[in-house]
């Protein structure tokens, strides 16, 4: 009996761990278009969405419901879509929000732009390499090419991994020094997360465009 109500404990556990990270309120995203150019940034309230242009200047613009998984927008008059609601679901996958649309009637394309572009966390999920004097820069960010990541100290068997925008793996490899060029070789345009790894097994993540 015992075993029994420590099994029925921990999926409980789990259950509301996972409705926590799938919570949309007080989060920040950048959304790029289909060309991987930055669209708007969009703020979740509790039940209001904000949108920016320049990420400065936030204006109200709709309201929303999230039911588990289950998303429910509509804009606020005098837009033309206040009185269409979209009904869509929603994943959230490391610092991606994922969008499936069930039906929207709203003629603005509210619908290609939820479900069709890249929603990314604003803010950066990783853990600060140990080391916090050291300064990594990349550029250029967006990159067509390649691109070089510079670091301020000297880096010894860190790994570098690079991820597409639903999570997938498409390169690793090991790097020691102060600079590392990323050749853009077979990896498709789009938003793609490099993950920096130190001997010490810390993280930081960054993002990074190719055009």
């Amino acid at each position: 009996m015992k075993k029994k109500t420590t099994l029925i404990f921990i999926i409980i556990a789990m259950n509301y761990l996972n409705i926590c990270a799938q919570a949309l309120p007080n989060t920040t995203w950048v959304v790029y278009n289909t060309s991987s150019n930055v669209f708007a940034y969009f703020k979740f309230g509790n039940d209001t969405i904000f949108r920016s242009f320049d990420n400065t200047t936030f204006t109200h613009i709709s309201e929303y419901w999230e039911n588990g998984s289950n998303f429910t927008i509509f804009d606020i008059p005098p837009t033309s879509c206040s009185t269409d609601t979209g009904k869509y679901t929603f994943s959230i996958q490391n610092d991606t929000l994922n969008f499936t649309l069930i039906s929207d009637q709203c003629a603005t394309g509210r619908g290609s732009v939820i479900a069709n572009y890249y929603w990314v966390n604003l803010l950066t999920t990783g853990i600060p390499l140990l080391n916090t004097s050291t300064n990594i820069n990349i550029y250029p960010n967006p990159f067509t090419n390649s691109t070089t990541v510079s670091f301020s100290n000297e880096q010894k068997n860190t790994t570098i991994k690079i991820t597409e925008i639903l999570g997938k793996e498409v390169k690793s490899q090991n790097f020691s020094g102060k600079q590392l060029v990323i050749e853009k070789g077979e990896m498709p345009t789009g938003v793609y997360f490099l993950e920096i790894i130190d001997d010490k097994k810390n993280i930081l993540n960054k993002k990074i465009i190719i055009q």
